[in-house]
């Protein structure tokens, strides 16, 4: 017998996608708003994947519509997920036009330049993820780079890290010994 598959949540229905951006303006997680709106308006599937789960291998179809895949590996307990712990990345990474690397509190402007990356590139892999983390998605996305060819316009990557300006995602994480 076969283990069932767990898979993510797929946001590709209107009246889907207009209950779960009720909600996020309502608990305070509006910054996905900047995509899931565009998502709305101009018929693109969001997809969120946490640890373990999958999507439908159908949905990488690449004449399919244009699509967003998060990797919800963002803080939110004492072990954030990492690579290991989503089992189609490397079909995911080899599927990706782009790539956002989000390690950084979430802001609207951040899913809004997702939303564009979604309009121009077509197939947008999200990695939300923390400050401990950032380093090993990177060298995933630069190992893709390479097998591509070894130039980012293979593979345009977007870093999001709240290291640059000398802090750290989720501020515990600088209490942390």
């Amino acid at each position: 017998m076969m283990p069932q598959q767990r898979y993510g949540l797929v946001l590709d229905h209107p009246r889907v996608l207009s209950a779960v951006i009720e909600r996020a303006g309502t608990c305070g997680g509006d910054y996905h708003i900047g995509l899931l709106m565009p998502a709305l308006a101009e018929g693109f599937r969001v997809v969120i994947l946490q640890a373990g789960t999958r999507m439908p291998v159908r949905l990488l179809d690449h004449a399919e519509r244009p699509t967003a895949v998060i990797l919800a590996g963002d803080p939110g307990h004492d072990n954030p997920p990492g690579p290991v712990d989503f089992p189609q990345l490397a079909r995911l990474l080899r599927w990706s036009a782009s790539v956002l690397i989000h390690a950084a509190g979430g802001q609207r402007a951040h899913y809004d330049a997702a939303a564009y990356a979604v309009r121009e590139r077509r197939r947008l892999l999200i990695v939300e993820t923390c400050s401990t983390r950032e380093d090993e998605w990177l060298q995933l996305v630069e190992a893709e780079v390479d097998r591509r060819g070894g130039t980012m316009a293979a593979l345009p990557c977007l870093m999001i890290s709240a290291k640059r300006f000398g802090g750290v995602h989720p501020v515990q994480e600088g209490r942390r010994a």
